[in-house]
């Protein structure tokens, strides 16, 4: 969270993330930490990164901007469920990372 929005809506964000990859994700363990930005901030911002790792040991991420009519609840929502898609396709990169590959 940057700029005048309350920290709560990052720990709304945060446990809308939580308890959807718990709800989809079996034996899933979710450590989410909600901060505000310590430096001056020239505009309000607000976005949500969930990063995974596998059993495999795999590291994958999702991350979303918080829109000016979203609320926490949605991004916290729409990060996981993009995560869980590359969780669920048994990926080895994320969908950030998959356009950076040289083959």
């Amino acid at each position: 969270i940057a700029g005048t929005l309350p920290l709560r809506i990052a720990h709304e964000m945060a446990s809308a993330a939580k308890h959807r990859l718990q709800e989809v994700v079996q034996g899933v363990t979710v450590d989410i930490t909600a901060v505000k930005a310590a430096e001056p901030s020239v505009g309000n911002c607000a976005w949500l990164d969930v990063v995974a790792r596998t059993n495999e040991n795999i590291i994958l991420g999702s991350s979303v901007l918080l829109g000016k009519q979203e609320r926490g609840k949605e991004v916290g929502i729409r990060c996981a469920d993009q995560l869980i898609e590359d969780i669920a396709a048994e990926a080895c990169v994320d969908i950030h990372a998959m356009d950076q590959l040289v083959i």
